[in-house]
């Protein structure tokens, strides 16, 4: 996707399931990241159970469904294929189609890797660094958005978060 980091990012999030004293993570949290590149995603994430809607697949047998304004994008039963969907867009007459899933989740390995690299001083990690920004700022930025009850916007300038 190449995503860059969201110029604006609003997380909300409450604390429903799991009362317990001391606790200040909620259960329940939300975030909407719009992107400099004309592009919004929205997480929703919120206490589950073991309902089927989409199959299994990954770490906590976690339910991936993407949906955008083209179409969706689920995972098969084999889970070595992602299904694009295209939405229903008048005049438009394309079927869904099926994608390989190349690569595979491992921990383990992600985590020989990075000791690898450590060790070796190569940078060439499987999870680079600037994905690994993007990914963590918009969450920082959610959660900073939730505690301070406003927006959070990203300042490329300086590369900082002012709330």
């Amino acid at each position: 996707m190449g995503a860059a980091v969201p110029d604006t990012v609003t997380g909300i999030g409450a604390i429903h399931v799991y009362p317990y004293e001391l606790r200040e993570v909620p259960d329940t949290f939300n975030r909407i990241a719009n992107y400099p590149d004309a592009m919004t995603i929205v997480v929703l994430g919120t206490p589950g159970n073991d309902g089927q809607t989409t199959p299994k697949r990954g770490a906590g047998q976690r339910r991936p469904v993407l949906r955008g304004t083209e179409g969706t994008l689920t995972i098969e039963p084999n889970q070595r294929q992602i299904r694009f969907t295209p939405a229903g867009i008048p005049g438009q007459t394309q079927g869904p189609k099926l994608i390989p899933i190349e690569g595979h989740e491992d921990h383990l390995e992600l985590c020989r890797d990075l000791i690898h690299c450590h060790r070796t001083k190569n940078p060439a990690t499987m999870s680079p660094m600037d994905l690994a920004f993007r990914g963590q700022t918009v969450v920082r930025m959610a959660m900073l958005s939730h505690t301070a009850r406003r927006h959070a916007r990203f300042d490329a300038q300086a590369m900082t978060i002012p709330v």
